[in-house]
């Protein structure tokens, strides 16, 4: 049996259960079928605290939405901070299920980020005969690199391949997470939308910079100093800048700045303990980590090679560093070296070679005036990647599921 007809079975034992209970309507009539979609209910399964990654686009998701004036009639997301635990987790994930459940419909697209919870209120929004976009920022490779114990685990054959079946449409930041979808999931029937991550123009309008007095402080100037930015997950590199900094060709008077928390963060904090160029600030607002980004004359987007970046990424770090006009040295990695090469914004070096690394940040450092024409350029180039001119596209996906604009 194809996975198609076991999702139709699969539905069919759901629709019973469901409309049982009245969660779905038992009338299929033609003229009920004919409703037009035109409210928009954003599901966010993921945390999106301020800072995280899934809050970044869930904010850009509802500038996109407000630029196109998409109207949103409901967003169920966590975006203050959690309680901790697995207990209060699962009780947030069942809440917010029964809020998705309940917000959606026949005349309401949901528009969501791909997570595992994000099964039932699909298959159920698919029983009414409402539409859904999937967001897929990435391939399970990412969620097993952040939570090893999901690899174990039969998540992608039970919750992830399904609720991408089940989809309308799909939305991902390259065109190799759409690959991996047809290709390594085997599923060819969601039509696919490549439509990349962006950043907060405002945001970074309104930034101010950091004090004199505060770097000052810690032994630092403006424009000198690396920085790295960023969730310190295993796959993002910094094993590669610490050993980076021990060879000859690391700069003795450059400093470096680590801005975040994460796995790596023992790793950061010994080499803090042991090397005085080594300065660890820990995770701080979104509004810090781009004064931090904006104040270094380089940042730093050296994401590893494997399975978690291997289709393709769209970091957030470099679009950032573009608009702010600092140079970037990042490693090719699909979807990063393209975006660099199209902001031109930075150097590019092979994945996990701390000595290349060291070598590009030398150069870097020393050429002043290629220093100033990167960060000319990319600022330049950078106003096409805010959220806001990503908004059509946004649009695109939703029309091919059946929004309409309420006239």
């Amino acid at each position: 049996m194809s996975a198609h007809s076991r999702n139709q079975v699969w539905l069919q034992h759901l629709h019973g259960f469901a409309a049982n209970r009245g969660w779905v309507p038992v009338d299929d009539s033609d003229q009920q079928r004919g409703r037009l979609v035109k409210d928009v209910v954003l599901v966010w399964f993921e945390s999106a605290e301020p800072g995280t990654a899934a809050g970044q686009h869930l904010e850009g998701t509802l500038q996109r939405l407000d630029e196109a004036a998409v109207p949103v009639a409901h967003v169920v997301a966590q975006t203050g901070a959690s309680r901790p635990g697995w207990i209060a987790r699962v009780k947030r994930l069942a809440l917010m299920q029964v809020r998705a459940v309940r917000a959606g419909g026949r005349e309401r697209l949901l528009l969501g980020r791909m997570h595992p919870a994000s099964l039932l209120p699909v298959a159920l929004q698919k029983l009414r005969g409402g539409s859904v976009v999937l967001m897929v920022q990435g391939n399970t490779a990412d969620m097993h690199a952040a939570y090893p114990f999901t690899a174990r685990l039969p998540i992608e054959t039970l919750f992830i391949k399904p609720t991408i079946a089940m989809s309308t449409s799909l939305v991902a930041p390259s065109a190799g997470i759409l690959d991996w979808i047809n290709h390594d999931l085997g599923l060819t029937t969601p039509r696919g939308f490549v439509l990349e991550n962006g950043f907060n123009g405002d945001s970074v309008a309104a930034v101010s910079p950091i004090s004199t007095e505060e770097l000052a402080q810690m032994g630092l100037r403006h424009n000198g100093f690396v920085v790295f930015v960023g969730k310190f997950a295993t796959w993002q590199g910094i094993d590669t800048i610490l050993a980076a900094l021990d060879s000859e060709h690391w700069p003795d008077d450059l400093p470096i700045v680590f801005v975040g928390d994460g796995a790596d963060e023992p790793l950061v904090v010994a080499a803090a303990a042991r090397d005085s160029r080594v300065h660890y600030v820990g995770r701080v607002s979104a509004e810090r980590a781009l004064a931090w980004t904006g104040g270094a004359a380089m940042s730093l987007a050296v994401r590893k090679a494997g399975p978690a970046s291997e289709r393709g990424v769209s970091p957030y770090k470099v679009l950032e560093a573009a608009a702010l006009g600092t140079p970037v040295v990042a490693t090719r990695v699909r979807g990063q070296s393209s975006l660099v090469e199209a902001l031109e914004s930075g150097v590019l070096i092979d994945p996990d070679d701390p000595p290349a690394l060291a070598e590009a940040i030398q150069h870097l450092w020393h050429d002043r005036d290629l220093r100033e024409r990167l960060s000319v350029s990319s600022r330049q180039r950078s106003g096409a990647y805010t959220w806001r001119a990503g908004a059509r596209g946004l649009v695109a996906a939703l029309q091919s599921a059946g929004w309409h604009r309420n006239e």
